[in-house]
């Protein structure tokens, strides 16, 4: 603990340009991706009383994200600067290695996701709009990693990606009031209503598991709060970002599964069939998860570039040393979107550990290891053991489902 931290730095505030609002918008984009189509099937899981789990999942990221910033400055003076730094702080270079593997498989697998998922969806609206236009999904895919690319390559800093997180937040909220609106044109022209679940028991703990995945973002955090001009208003930032992502979660989950009952599918497009509305979401989630991948990378770039000392590199240099490097990743992770198969099902396994891991588990522990147990009231002690066995349940509860998932997609012949 006394020991000097070589990843400590002064406080300098000439980088903190961004605004508290930037800060708010760029949390939305990075948590709030495409999970969001699945939520009503995850109420279709649960019963209504699923949306109780929207609340506990909420309240607990909220709390780990706090948890998260105090333990970058848990050295008055000084701050840590990135999340491995963390737990290399509380319990030494193997939990930093530790830490770095699930935290870095959230960052690279994340975006990759996205870059896929894009260019399914582009090939899924030009087979069903412009036939003629239409290629082999891969090209797709392909043409999704340059969009990505082109950003993350050229854009240094997640200061200055925040353009991309307004708007990546906007397309999220708009899709979601479209699936309201149209879903509610549908709902009042049904000849029958829908079933409906007030709990389903055997359902909660995999509803639970997906919604948790929900609110991950922490792995970006430490960025996030470093380009603040106000650092203290972190707490309120989060806090304002969380209570927006749920309220939209909320009202995806609770209208979808209103319209279409236990029936309902994921993502919820399936649902509503080809409409205007249905359309319009695809394209607006589409463009999230364009827009949302060159924050995770950013992430993930500026600490590799750390390590290799960019900025004590020439102007000329140094852009040049993060084109390659960039352009490395966002190439080998579109190949690897291209052509691994089961690629999709191998991340949710993964996805399962790391997100339980960073989000609920790690922050808990070097939370209290860096700052004892003592000064801490009876509640705030309840409060982090439930936040710890509600991670390790969905650590369990989540991979068990993913490779069951991933099971059935090899026995099925499913490739993406």
């Amino acid at each position: 603990m006394e020991k000097e931290n070589n990843h400590f730095e002064k406080e300098d505030h000439s980088h903190r340009t961004s605004s508290s609002f930037a800060a708010y918008f760029n949390i939305i984009c990075v948590v709030a991706g495409t999970g969001v189509l699945a939520l009503p099937a995850t109420l279709g899981d649960s019963g209504w009383y699923g949306i109780v789990l929207f609340a506990v999942t909420a309240v607990a990221s909220i709390i780990t994200s706090k948890m998260l910033i105090e333990c970058l400055y848990y050295k008055e003076g000084s701050r840590l600067e990135e999340y491995p730094d963390v737990a290399e702080a509380a319990f030494g270079s193997v939990a930093r290695t530790f830490t770095k593997v699930f935290h870095y498989s959230i960052s690279l697998s994340g975006a990759c996701i996205y870059i896929l998922v894009s260019g399914l969806n582009i090939h899924t609206l030009l087979q069903d709009y412009a036939p003629s236009w239409n290629m082999h999904f891969r090209y797709w895919i392909l043409v999704s990693g340059v969009i990505v690319g082109v950003p993350f390559v050229f854009l240094k800093t997640i200061r200055e990606v925040t353009l991309l997180g307004v708007f990546g937040a906007l397309t999220t909220l708009i899709s979601v009031l479209c699936v309201a609106i149209q879903g509610s044109f549908q709902y009042s022209a049904a000849a029958t209503s829908p079933e409906y679940d007030s709990v389903n028991w055997s359902g909660l703990p995999i509803a639970l598991s997906t919604i948790a995945f929900s609110y991950g973002g922490n792995v970006v955090f430490p960025h996030v709060e470093a380009t603040m001009r106000n650092p203290k208003a972190w707490n309120k930032t989060v806090l304002y970002a969380v209570i927006s992502i749920s309220a939209m979660y909320i009202l995806m989950g609770a209208t979808g599964y209103l319209y279409y009952g236990k029936q309902v599918k994921a993502p919820i497009f399936l649902s509503m069939g080809k409409n205007g509305g249905a359309t319009v979401g695809l394209i607006l989630i589409t463009a999230h998860v364009l827009l949302a991948a060159p924050i995770y990378l950013c992430s993930f770039a500026m600490e590799q570039e750390r390590v290799l000392k960019f900025d004590a590199m020439a102007p000329g240099k140094q852009f040049l040393g993060r084109l390659v490097l960039r352009g490395a990743i966002v190439i080998g992770l579109t190949l690897i979107a291209m052509f691994v198969p089961y690629f999709k099902r191998l991340m949710s396994v993964f996805g399962a550990i790391s997100n339980s891991i960073i989000i609920f588990l790690v922050p808990i522990f070097c939370h209290y290891k860096l700052f004892g147990r003592q000064n801490r009231s009876i509640t705030s002690h309840v409060v982090s053991l439930l936040i710890v066995i509600l991670g390790f349940f969905v650590l369990f509860v989540g991979s068990f489902v993913a490779i069951k998932e991933l099971y059935d997609a090899i026995v099925s012949g499913e490739t993406i």
